[in-house]
Formats: C-alpha cells, structure tokens, sequence
C-alpha cells in the first residue's frame, strides 16, 4: 500500500504540472489492473478532482478493472505506467519496451522489484519448486542504478526516483515459516 500511496501522490503532482484535472493513461503489463485500480481510489480520496482515463495491456485477458487492449496502443497519453513487470519480459527486448513506454507520452512511471532483492532471496528460489531458473530470472532485473542509467541514456530526464522498503514474508511452508526480507521496491518517474 506504501507504494500505490507513493505512486498516487506522484500522478496529482503530473496532474498539477500538466494543470489537468483527466489523465489519460497507459499501463503496460496490467495484470488484473488491481494494482493501479488501488492507486485510482487513493486519488479518489486525496484529491476527488482528478480523473484517470485507463487503458491496460497485458498478454492475457484478465483485467477486471478498466478498458483492456492486447495489442500496444499508438495513442498519445499523459502517463505510460509500467509496474512490476520489466521482469518478465527478456533482457534484450528491456530497450525497446523502455523506448514504447518513453514515447508518445509526458511521463513514464516505472515500478520495479530491485536486484537486490533477487539476491537476498536467492537460497529459497533455488529451493522453491515454483521457479526453477534462479540465474535466468535474476538477469532479468535491475539495481536501481541500472535502471536509471538505461533510462538517462534513452534521453528521458528523471524526475523522480525512490526506493521503497516494506517487510514481505517470502514463503508460508514450515520451511520458511516466519522468514521476512525487506523488499526493496523502486519507483522512477521520467519526463519524456
């Protein structure tokens, strides 16, 4: 939830610098669109005036919260967002989805689970059944650093970047009862 507050308290400020009050965005990756349903009903609290005109992308159809595309739109919108899913795409194809988000839109919002993480995490995802490729799935994220080279190396001007850290349980077997690691969550916000 500290991340969806973050993350909304940074849209009223685009909403504020762009001096609109209807938003028009993009979410890349959307998954079921709970994530930025959340962050739309914390504006709704925060600050009623502004409203979010989404559009989600995924490769499967399970959005339940707003209009759905499986293709990449061409339209021009305020705000791509792109939220935990840089991760499941293959490294090589990681700058041509940066330079989809970072084109034809004001702001990029980038939210991403750091390496670091990967790391901390690495003796239960060797042990874990559920994924068996740790060294392919580590390659596939970033260090905060990384991330924001590739993205000031793409010209786009960083306005905003944090680390959020929040407590997540990493697995709920006896094995690892009561074993918690910090997340490190990252949230990079860029002027296109």
């Amino acid at each position: 939830m500290f991340v969806e507050f973050n993350i909304a308290q940074q849209i009223v400020k685009i909403s504020e610098l762009l001096n609109k009050t209807e938003l028009k965005i993009f979410d890349y990756g959307c998954g079921s669109g709970k994530f930025l349903k959340g962050i739309e009903n914390i504006i709704k609290i925060i600050k009623p005036k502004i409203k979010l005109d989404i559009l989600g992308y995924d490769i499967k159809n399970y959005n339940k919260y707003y209009k759905f595309s499986n293709t990449l739109s061409n339209d021009n919108y305020d705000i791509k967002l792109c939220s935990y899913c840089i991760h499941h795409i293959e490294r090589r194809n990681h700058l041509e989805v940066i330079k989809f988000l970072t084109k034809k839109c004001t702001h990029t919002i980038i939210v991403e689970d750091e390496r670091m993480f990967m790391n901390m995490c690495k003796k239960h995802l060797t042990l874990s059944s559920h994924i068996t490729n740790y060294k392919n799935i580590k390659s596939q994220f970033y260090t905060k650093k990384e991330l924001l080279d590739v993205l000031k190396h793409s010209n786009n001007k960083i306005l905003y970047s944090s680390t959020i850290y929040f407590k997540w349980p990493f697995h709920k077997s006896r094995l690892f009862y009561n074993t918690f690691y910090y997340n490190p969550t990252m949230i990079i916000i860029t002027k296109n």
